[in-house]
């Protein structure tokens, strides 16, 4: 697979990560302030997502590793 073409996958899977944070959650997608929010003292209903937005961004790599091998 052509690497311009892996950057533009992610890139698209960023911005729409980004749009359905914003969209459900009214949040922007900035990762200090997802990962800050992880930290004491912060709202229960605050943390299913923080947690979830955070493994998928490192699965997602991952993930891209096992089923791009040659």
């Amino acid at each position: 697979m052509h690497p311009y073409l892996l950057a533009l996958i992610g890139g698209a899977l960023i911005g729409v990560s980004a749009v359905l944070l914003m969209a459900f959650c009214g949040r922007i997608a900035g990762i200090s302030g997802i990962v800050g929010g992880l930290l004491p003292p912060r709202p229960a209903d605050d943390l299913a997502w923080r947690v979830a937005f955070i493994v998928g961004l490192l699965l997602a790599p991952v993930m891209l590793a096992l089923f791009n091998r040659r």
